[in-house]
């Protein structure tokens, strides 16, 4: 597999249980929406948040700024779920997203629609605690919901889909990715949603 994106196709790597994925998605796709252009969601499964433990009359300055630099970050998540109206419920589940994963690699054997259905369907449920992603047949109900088959899922979980959900990671790690949301485009790689208004310009170009 190669490790650039087409050219002129943006790919976007995600992470069901990433906050910072979830934040992504609605801006990404207004993106999308704006140029007239496809997206391609690629799943890439990363670490959940781990919660610092309470301070201590002991910690060393490495450990107090490492606490620092969580809680910021923790309350600058909330800040923009805030702002953007998002439900963000307990930041440090210790969530195994795979089966929302090959969920994904699924429904993207279906219409575009239907991909973005799922991604969006799935990020909400998930973050208002409305949806397990550990249960298989949450999911097949939801991909139903949706309006994709799910005649031949369970067999893909069980299957090919681990090897297809390794590979995409291999050519993911290729080319740089080491966070969601990742953007490719054109052989360049940008991490973290903040670039948008740049790949909207290199788009729009």
């Amino acid at each position: 597999m190669t490790s650039d994106a087409p050219s002129g196709q943006l790919s976007v790597a995600i992470d069901f249980k990433s906050p910072h994925a979830y934040l992504a998605i609605e801006p990404t796709c207004a993106l999308a929406d704006a140029l007239g252009i496809a997206v391609d969601w690629q799943p890439f499964l990363v670490a959940p948040w781990r919660k610092q433990r309470p301070s201590s009359s002991g910690d060393d300055r490495g450990t107090r700024h490492r606490r620092f630099r969580a809680e910021y970050a923790e309350r600058d998540l909330m800040r923009y779920a805030e702002a953007r109206g998002l439900e963000l419920r307990n930041l440090y589940r210790q969530t195994d997203s795979t089966l929302a994963a090959l969920g994904l690699l699924w429904a993207k054997r279906q219409p575009t629609p239907v991909v973005r259905a799922y991604i969006e369907r799935v990020f909400e449920l998930h973050w208002r605690e409305a949806l397990d992603i550990e249960d298989a047949s949450a999911l097949s109900r939801l991909l139903v919901e949706i309006g994709a088959p799910v005649s031949g899922f369970e067999t893909f979980v069980s299957r090919e889909g681990p090897a297809a959900l390794d590979a995409v990671r291999a050519e993911l790690l290729e080319a740089g990715v080491f966070d969601v949301p990742a953007y490719r485009l054109g052989g360049e790689l940008f991490q973290g949603r903040q670039h948008l208004p740049m790949i909207r310009d290199l788009l729009g170009a």
